[in-house]
């Protein structure tokens, strides 16, 4: 009776991270509080990874310091949001309390916000970065898939989920410092079947965005199989002090 019940009167809508009442035309998964609350990556930032730079008279073509530095594999990388508080707390909702919807919600944003970077256009191709697997035993869902799979599909890309592989007994990244995470992390990555990302431009996607080894291991792994080119997107970025903030 119940389901009959919602299926004559659904619902009324409500924001994915606080629950209150969505209400306007234009519908999102956020309420406008929350999306208040939210900053979002806007230029002045590094031309090539994305990072937000702190001055607003910052060149187009200005790195930021990490990029100064190294040169990722990746062509270039862009985020939705900056890693504030807000951002971090809906992401550790997501991936470590299981809300899942939530990062449906999350990946919608992505989406959403992938429109403001014309260069990830040519992209066409979406892999995720892959789950460690001993994180994979004990969680039951790879976040980056899920954030990945809302982007392709609301952009009309092609999802290839498991192209990209994860080998047993690589370093949890959370756990190594910044040094740590730019030395230790060749070899941490194969392509399982080169064919879908073969001659192809591969954009990969993954939740946070911090020294960027991760992402340009990855798309090292993915030139070396056949790739075109690779270029990055995640759902947050964090700031760097070194780059004044």
């Amino acid at each position: 009776m119940q389901e009959l019940v919602e299926l004559i009167f659904p619902p009324a809508p409500v924001c994915a991270a606080c629950a209150r009442p969505l209400t306007g035309f234009f519908r999102t998964d956020f309420c406008r509080q929350c999306l208040d609350r939210l900053v979002f990556t806007g230029k002045p930032y590094c031309a090539r990874c994305g990072r937000p730079l702190a001055s607003r008279s910052a060149a187009g073509k200005q790195l930021c310091y990490t990029c100064t530095r190294t040169e990722p594999r990746f062509r270039l990388s862009r985020s939705a949001l900056v890693y504030t508080e807000e951002a971090r707390a809906l992401i550790h909702r997501f991936k470590y309390e299981g809300q899942v919807e939530l990062g449906k919600a999350l990946g919608r944003l992505m989406a959403a916000r992938l429109g403001n970077y014309p260069e990830l256009g040519r992209y066409k191709v979406v892999v995720p970065i892959p789950l460690h697997p001993e994180t994979a035993v004990s969680r039951t869902f790879n976040q980056a898939l899920i954030l990945a799979a809302q982007v392709a599909d609301k952009r009309n890309r092609r999802l290839v989920p498991y192209v990209l592989q994860r080998l047993p007994g690589s370093a949890l990244q959370h756990t190594l410092s910044g040094r740590q995470r730019r030395q230790g992390l060749a070899g941490e990555f194969y392509v399982a079947d080169p064919a879908p990302i073969k001659g192809r431009r591969v954009l990969l996607i993954d939740d946070v965005l911090t020294t960027g080894s991760t992402l340009s291991e990855a798309a090292r792994v993915l030139l070396r199989a056949g790739a075109k080119e690779v270029a990055g997107y995640t759902l947050a970025i964090g700031l760097a002090e070194k780059d004044g903030y």
